[in-house]
């Protein structure tokens, strides 16, 4: 069995003597294409903005390898018509998107989002058909959800959903930012000009107009057995068929409380979906609190 840690890649038959460490190096971000693995390792021992390593791996110690090495960092590795595409900080360019053929000639950037030394910041990468959605900033339209097929060309503002240099979706600790694709469908958050910190869930077939706001003042998204889920400021709620219907999952209305902020509803373990609360009682006292869902209102 192969093992990804943050070492590095390991083989393993499930006993101590059997695991063997294949990859010299620690390995971060990694994704699987063609029935290889391939990471990304960040030797920070070299001075700022760093050097990483593009390694790619069958399983065996014989065929680990580095088929690529880069200026800066990179993570969020994922495929994208049969390369290896991730959000990288490629020295002189910045933060930008970064593709790989998996050869040395064919790793770098792929389009500078924001010209110079400035960074555009890709951030959330999703695998959306044969393309991917991804939040870039080009310093014209703010943050905004961007879609790129592996190409140049092919790498464009994808919606601009707050029409100027104000983020329509913000990274940080006031909104979380969230894509997901399911259903041959992209839902994404993100807040209109009238009200920038009051995001709205919004959905598109990949077309980028039009898009549809489906659900105002929806915060957090989770996904569970291939249905999505969102928070608002007291209940969860299970979007059903990817329409304009919702379900009312939970309630959390109670005298107690005087307001709830339902949060990261992005981790599933064991069939059901862990997200925490935070609770502000009449009675002064504050707090957060971790809670589990199996979808339904028990």
């Amino acid at each position: 069995k192969l093992m990804v840690t943050s070492d590095g890649f390991y083989v393993s038959d499930g006993t101590e003597a059997g695991t063997e460490k294949i990859s010299p190096e620690y390995v971060g971000s990694n994704v699987v294409l063609d029935g290889k693995i391939f990471g990304i390792s960040v030797d920070a021992t070299v001075p700022f903005p760093y050097e990483s390593k593009l390694i790619e791996s069958d399983g065996t110690a014989a065929n680990t390898k580095v088929v690529a090495t880069f200026t800066g960092t990179g993570n969020q590795l994922t495929v994208v018509n049969d390369k290896l595409l991730f959000a990288g900080s490629a020295g002189v360019s910045g933060g930008e998107l970064m593709i790989s053929d998996k050869t040395q000639n064919g790793t770098g950037v792929l389009k500078d989002i924001m010209p110079g030394e400035a960074s555009s910041t890709p951030n959330m990468l999703r695998r959306f058909g044969n393309k991917v959605l991804f939040v870039a900033d080009d310093g014209v339209h703010g943050s905004e959800l961007w879609i790129t097929d592996g190409t140049e060309g092919g790498t464009k503002l994808f919606i601009d959903t707050y029409t100027g240099t104000m983020d329509a979706v913000e990274i940080g600790d006031i909104m979380q930012v969230s894509i997901h694709t399911t259903q041959g469908k992209a839902v994404f958050n993100a807040s209109e000009k009238t009200c920038p910190q009051d995001p709205d869930l919004s959905m598109t077939d990949g077309n980028a107009v039009p898009h549809t706001t489906v659900f105002p003042h929806a915060g957090y998204i989770g996904k569970l057995n291939d249905e999505l889920y969102y928070g608002t400021a007291k209940k969860i709620f299970k979007i059903s068929g990817l329409t304009e219907d919702a379900t009312l999952v939970k309630d959390y209305t109670d005298p107690d409380f005087y307001s709830h902020s339902v949060q990261s509803l992005n981790v599933t373990i064991n069939g059901k979906m862990l997200y925490t609360d935070w609770i502000t009682r009449t009675s002064g006292n504050v707090g957060q609190e971790l809670y589990a869902s199996d979808g339904t209102a028990n």
